[in-house]
């Protein structure tokens, strides 16, 4: 029993590190799904996972809303595909057969939940300090990456990088892009500090996760994880206001303290987005994109399946081009391109994790998963009482809704494992 016991952790601490590769060679045959290597390895080993471990395999209740849109996702793509294909409309969308593409939206979705389901099993049966271990692992690797990087680039770690392009003069460690680390650093950051100062409560290790993290942040180009270390205080103080009044001078002290890192970030954060919208066209395509997004999910609030947005989507892309002049956010040739390719769906997405499937399951099948994901890390911060795994969910539902995808992002993932084990562990406690 104790020799399945530490098999398990293993494969729960490799399950829980890996997610930090999100630019795998495996995307030269499976594209996004192949991003990261974890949707390929939960989908490999959930049926031998399952089979070997019948006797005590089970599902969390937790996960039963994702299995419920799961359906919801497969029940769509089944009507819209069908009610597409006998009224006339072409099998193949920017180089896509519909139906292709619908299996692979709904495959990529299970894999999640693949995921989700092995980590669970997995974490049966070991500690509190052997499920969020491996976060602070991940800590160190990210930093030792970032380190290597800035000495490398522009050419950095080339057999780490499969779709991401050279020379690359950001650090982006084993990801795709520097936009795509935001979360990675704030979660795992954000969960070694748990583990060092709520777990282990080691004043040493505490002081060397913040350094780690602060090396990152400041070698990092993140717009987003700007915006979120901005974000912080705020989280902090509401929190000690509701819970702890008696800590708020002290807080106050540190604030002061803190202005000039805050001066520095604003600046650096001010400076990046000026250089962007008079040079580029990032915070214009996202903005943009994700506003149709939204749009398009209140216009079809069930949907229209994993495939057919290909069609609807850039047609209101181009129709309603004239918010950008409205909002003044600036160069939209991206978008143009982006729409009117019609030759591929590459890079047509709304820039995020709830907007995009926004318009595979509409506004109802978002508003269900954004409810879901809220009332268990609501759950898992009222039975820990810590502003630190507040901080944490907070950041990573506000980059879902805004900025990063979740279904080749898994450190989303990792952070909703380590909720459903505060939740299910009657050891961990305030």
């Amino acid at each position: 029993m104790k020799e399945r016991t530490n098999v398990s952790s293993i494969m729960y601490s490799l399950m829980i590190v890996l997610p930090i590769v999100g630019d795998s060679i495996l995307s030269r045959w499976m594209g996004a799904f192949g991003l990261s290597v974890m949707p390929a390895l939960s989908t490999v080993l959930i049926i031998p996972y399952a089979v070997m471990n019948r006797d005590v395999f089970y599902c969390d209740r937790r996960l039963k809303y994702l299995i419920a849109l799961l359906l919801l996702l497969v029940v769509v793509n089944v009507l819209t595909d069908s009610i597409w294909l006998l009224t006339g409309g072409e099998l193949i969308i920017r180089g896509e057969n519909v139906c292709i593409k619908s299996a692979k939206g709904v495959l990529t979705f299970s894999a999640i939940i693949f995921y989700l389901l092995i980590v669970s099993n997995l974490s049966e049966g070991i500690s509190e300090e052997q499920a969020f271990r491996p976060f602070a692992i991940a800590l160190v690797i990210l930093a030792l990456i970032a380190f290597i990087e800035l000495f490398t680039m522009p050419n950095a770690l080339p057999w780490a990088h499969e779709a991401g392009g050279f020379p690359y003069w950001r650090v982006r460690l084993l990801t795709i892009e520097s936009s795509t680390t935001a979360p990675q650093i704030i979660i795992y950051g954000g969960l070694s500090l748990y583990y060092a100062w709520e777990i282990l409560k080691n004043r040493k290790l505490t002081v060397a996760c913040v350094l780690l993290l602060g090396f990152l942040t400041f070698s990092s180009s993140s717009k987003t994880l700007m915006v979120c270390i901005l974000i912080i205080p705020a989280i902090v103080f509401v929190h000690y206001i509701l819970h702890n009044k008696s800590r708020i001078k002290l807080l106050a002290e540190i604030a002061v303290a803190l202005i000039p890192i805050a001066y520095v970030l604003v600046d650096r954060l001010s400076e990046a987005m000026q250089m962007d919208l008079a040079r580029y066209t990032s915070i214009t395509t996202r903005v943009y994109m994700g506003l149709i997004g939204i749009r398009y999910a209140a216009m079809y609030p069930f949907g229209t399946g994993s495939a057919l947005y290909l069609k609807l989507y850039p047609d209101m892309l181009i129709e309603r081009l004239g918010l950008i002049k409205s909002l003044r956010l600036g160069n939209a040739s991206e978008i143009m391109r982006l729409a009117k390719d019609s030759a591929s769906d590459y890079g047509l997405s709304t820039k995020s994790g709830i907007t995009q499937y926004g318009l595979y399951w509409g506004l109802v099948g978002s508003c269900v998963f954004l409810t879901g994901m809220i009332k268990t890390y609501n759950e898992a911060y009222k039975k820990t009482g810590s502003v630190i795994l507040l901080s944490v969910c907070i950041l990573a539902m506000l980059t879902l809704c805004f900025t990063n995808d979740f279904d080749h992002q898994y450190e989303y993932w990792a952070l909703f494992s380590g909720a459903l084990y505060i939740l299910k562990d009657p050891a961990v406690e305030e």
